[in-house]
């Protein structure tokens, strides 16, 4: 094999040029698919964080919406109780209103039959004293 100057075999010197030059070849690609991969995992960072904000809006809205519940169950607790008495009250309120009503249609309707016989007295008293009227 021919030796350089140096006591070097070219030969040996010139091969491992050329697994060098495959080992770089494998560390460019290997490199390029990190960079890829780099790229991908920021993307799914990005959106792991939206998700991760969102989620914590959403359980944010759920706590608020919990006690807005809460609230609304003891203010239905509280009409439940309330209900039975409310109903009594309204039904002696509309018994009141339509003995009213009755009461005042009774006296219109006295008052248009006592209307008609002071009307129909009348009327035979002027036929009594009427000269040549007959009874």
């Amino acid at each position: 094999m021919p030796e350089d100057r140096h006591g070097v075999d070219v030969g040996v010197l010139d091969n491992r040029v050329k697994m060098l030059e495959k080992d770089r070849d494998k560390i460019v690609v290997a490199i390029e698919s990190i960079d890829d991969s780099l790229k991908i995992l920021t993307r799914l960072d990005v959106k792991h964080d939206e998700t991760s904000r969102g989620l914590s809006r959403a359980f944010h809205s759920i706590e608020i919406n919990t006690s807005a519940i809460e609230a609304a169950k003891e203010r239905v607790r509280l009409i439940e109780t309330q209900l039975p008495g409310l109903n009594m009250i309204r039904g002696w309120v509309i018994a009141a209103v339509v003995g009213i009503v009755a009461l005042v249609g009774m006296e219109a309707f006295n008052l248009i039959v006592n209307q008609s016989e002071l009307h129909q007295t009348t009327r035979i008293d002027h036929t009594i004293n009427m000269p040549g009227a007959r009874p």
